[in-house]
C-alpha cells in the first residue's frame, strides 16, 4: 500500500503581489483561524492542486488568480505539483517536469491514478469507461466543511460525471473489492466487448453467406477448368488488353482536363489585364503632359511613349486571349474524339462475352468461372467463419479467467470479514463521540448513509468517517493519503462535544497516517503538534511572503509554459 504525505504548500497570486508558504508535518497540522481569515481557502488549495476541487470555492479566492505549488512524497520519491489555473503540471525531485495538462479525466486523472496506484475504471454518464478523475482517488481522505458534514462523499466537485459512484468507490478503497479485482474486471470488460464484436460480425458473415446460396444457380455438372484451358488462356489477353486501353484514355483524358484548367485561367487573367489596361489608357489620354504621383508627389511624363506602351501590353494580352481560345477548341475536339474511342471497346467486350458463352458438352465457360468464383469464396467464407469461432472460444476463455480471479475476492468470506471490522470501529467511535443511536439497530455498511440530525449529524459523520480511514488502512490495496478535515464543529456543537470531536480527530486517527485538521479553536483540547496559524482578515496571501512564493513558484510555470512544454 502506497502512501502520499504532505511536505509543503506555496500559494501564489500575482494580481495581488501576495504569498504564502506552508510547511506540513508527517504527523498532525491544525489549521487555526477564525472565520474569514482564508482557512478553508488554505485547506481546499491541497488537493485542488492535485485535480480534485472542492465542492464550494469562494469566489473571491477565484477572483485573486491563485497559483499553488504543492511539494509532496509518494513513499520514497519526492514530487512537485503545480496548479495554475486549469493547467497542472508535475515535477520530480529535480524539478525536472513530467508533464503537463489541462484536461482532467483524460490527461491528468490517469496520470495520477497511476502514480497512487488508483486501479480502478467506471462508466460515465454516457457509458465511456474511464479512470475516474483524481477526486475518487482521495474521497475517503477529505471532508468539506460546506457538504462533507452533511452527507458523506461529496465533498469534491464534479464526481457526478459518474452515475452511483458510492459503492464501487466505497469498495474499491475498504479492499472489499481491491485493485486486483478491478484489474480483473478491466480485463473481463474488455473480452466481453471484443466478443460481442467477434459474434456480430459471424452473424453478419452468415447472413451474407444464406444470401450468396439464395441467389446461386443450382447447376448439377462437374465444372473442370482444363476442358476451357484455351479460352481462359484467350480471355484474360482479351481482359488484359481490354484494361491497358482503358488505362490509357484515362491517361488522356486527365491530362487533356489539366490542360484544359490551364488555359482557362490564362484567359481569364488575360481578360481581367486587358480590361484594365484598356481602362489605363483611356485615362492617360484625358490627362496633361504631366502626372504627379498623389502618394510621393514624383513627376511621371505622360507621353506618347508611356501611351504607346499601354497599347502594347493590351495588344499582347489579345493574342494571349487569342491563341489559348484557339487551342481550347483543339482540346475540346480532342476530348470528343478521345471518349469517342472507348467505343472501339465494344468490340472486345463482344469477344469476351462470346468466349463465356462458348460450350464444351453441355458446360458453358461462363458457368464455369461463376462456380470457380463461387466455390473460392465459399472457402473464404468458411476460413473466415472457423478464424472467428476460434476468437469467439479465445474471448469467453478470458472472461472465465477473469470471472475467476474476480469470484476469488467475494469468496472465502472477505466482504463479511471487512464489513464486520468496519462495524466494529463504527459503534466504537459513535461511543465515544457520544452518537451510539446513529447506529444502533442497524447492520453497518461500508456504503451506508448516516441519518442523524443536528449537532449529532457531524460527530456521527466523524465517527463514520474514521471507521472507514481505519478498514482503509487495515484492508486497502490502493494509497493512504493525508486525512484532511476541514471544519468538522458544525451545528453548533458545545463545548464538551467540541473539544470531544477535535481530541478524537487528532488521537483516533490510524496509525502512520497524516492529518490535516482546520478549526477556529481548540476548545481547551491539549495539542504539542504542527500548528498553522491564519489571523488577517480577507486575506490569507501576504504581501511579506510575495518575493518568496515567487522565487518557488516561477520557474516551475516557467516550464510548464515554456517552448514545446505542454501536452507530453
Amino acid at each position: 500500500m502506497k502512501s502520499l504525505k504532505l511536505r509543503r504548500l506555496s500559494l501564489l497570486s500575482k494580481k495581488e503581489r501576495k504569498g504564502r508558504i506552508e510547511k506540513f508535518d508527517d504527523g498532525s497540522n491544525v489549521v487555526i483561524g477564525e472565520n474569514d481569515t482564508g482557512k478553508s481557502c488554505l485547506i481546499k488549495s491541497i488537493y485542488g492542486a492535485l485535480a480534485a476541487p472542492a465542492t464550494k470555492i469562494n469566489p473571491r479566492w477565484n477572483s485573486i488568480d491563485p497559483i499553488a505549488r504543492l511539494d509532496f512524497s509518494v513513499d520514497a520519491d519526492d514530487y512537485t505539483i503545480v496548479q495554475h489555473g486549469k493547467f497542472i503540471a508535475l515535477f520530480d525531485a529535480d524539478a525536472r517536469m513530467l508533464w503537463c495538462h489541462t484536461a482532467v479525466t483524460a490527461q491528468i486523472g490517469p496520470k495520477i491514478a497511476e502514480l497512487l496506484d488508483f486501479g480502478i475504471r467506471l462508466a460515465t454518464k454516457q457509458q465511456t469507461v474511464v479512470v475516474p478523475p483524481p477526486a475518487f482517488s482521495f474521497m475517503p481522505f477529505y471532508v468539506d466543511q460546506d457538504t462533507g458534514w452533511q452527507s458523506s462523499w461529496i465533498s469534491f466537485a464534479g464526481v457526478q460525471m459518474i452515475p452511483n459512484y458510492k459503492r464501487d468507490i466505497v469498495e474499491f478503497h475498504t479492499g472489499i473489492r481491491p485493485k486486483e479485482f478491478y484489474a480483473a474486471k478491466i480485463v473481463r470488460d474488455e473480452a466481453l466487448r471484443k466478443q460481442a464484436d467477434l459474434v456480430a460480425e459471424q452473424r453478419a458473415l452468415a447472413r451474407a453467406a444464406r444470401r450468396l446460396q439464395d441467389r446461386r444457380r443450382p447447376v448439377g455438372l462437374d465444372f473442370r477448368p482444363e476442358v476451357f484451358e484455351d479460352h481462359i488462356t484467350e480471355l484474360t489477353e482479351e481482359v488484359t488488353h481490354l484494361e491497358e486501353g482503358h488505362s490509357q484514355i484515362r491517361r488522356e483524358l486527365s491530362a487533356l482536363q489539366s490542360r484544359k484548367a490551364v488555359l482557362v485561367e490564362e484567359v481569364s487573367v488575360a481578360r481581367s489585364a486587358l480590361s484594365d489596361l484598356e481602362a489605363d489608357y483611356r485615362y492617360a489620354t484625358k490627362l496633361e503632359g504631366e502626372v504627379i504621383c498623389p502618394t510621393c508627389g514624383t513627376e511621371h511624363e505622360n507621353d506618347f511613349a508611356a501611351k504607346f506602351g499601354l497599347l502594347a501590353d493590351a495588344e499582347m494580352c489579345r493574342t494571349i486571349i487569342t491563341d489559348s481560345s484557339a487551342e481550347l477548341e483543339r482540346i475540346s475536339v480532342h476530348t470528343k474524339d478521345t471518349v469517342a474511342r472507348l467505343g472501339e471497346f465494344q468490340m472486345q467486350i463482344g469477344r469476351i462475352n462470346g468466349l463465356l458463352e462458348e460450350t464444351r458438352g453441355d458446360i458453358k465457360l461462363r458457368d464455369m468461372l461463376e462456380d470457380e468464383s463461387e466455390r473460392i469464396l465459399d472457402v473464404t467464407i468458411k476460413d473466415e467463419d472457423r478464424a472467428l469461432i476460434e476468437a469467439i472460444g479465445q474471448a469467453a476463455h478470458e472472461i472465465d479467467e477473469a470471472n475467476e480471479r474476480m469470484g476469488s475476492f467475494e469468496r472465502h468470506g472477505r466482504r463479511a470479514q471487512i464489513e464486520e471490522f468496519f462495524g466494529e470501529r463504527l459503534r466504537e467511535f459513535a461511543e465515544e463521540l457520544k452518537v451510539s443511536n446513529a447506529v444502533s439497530g442497524i447492520t453497518p455498511r461500508v456504503d451506508m448513509t448516516i441519518r442523524d440530525t443536528g449537532s449529532d449529524l457531524p460527530r456521527a459523520q466523524l465517527a463514520y468517517y474514521y471507521a472507514i480511514l481505519h478498514t482503509v488502512a487495515k484492508y486497502s490495496t490502493a494509497c493512504m493519503c493525508p486525512i484532511i478535515l476541514d471544519t468538522p464543529l458544525q451545528q453548533d456543537q458545545d463545548d464538551e462535544n467540541a473539544r470531544r470531536m477535535i481530541r478524537f480527530a487528532i488521537e483516533r486517527r490510524p496509525k502512520d497516517t497524516q492529518l490535516v485538521l482546520g478549526t477556529v479553536k481548540l476548545h481547551g483540547v491539549v495539542y504539542d503538534g504542527h500548528r498553522i496559524v491564519t489571523v488577517d482578515k480577507d486575506s490569507l496571501l501576504q504581501a511579506s511572503s510575495y518575493d518568496e512564493a515567487r522565487a518557488e513558484i516561477d520557474p516551475l510555470v516557467d516550464q510548464m509554459f515554456g517552448q514545446g512544454s505542454l501536452g507530453f
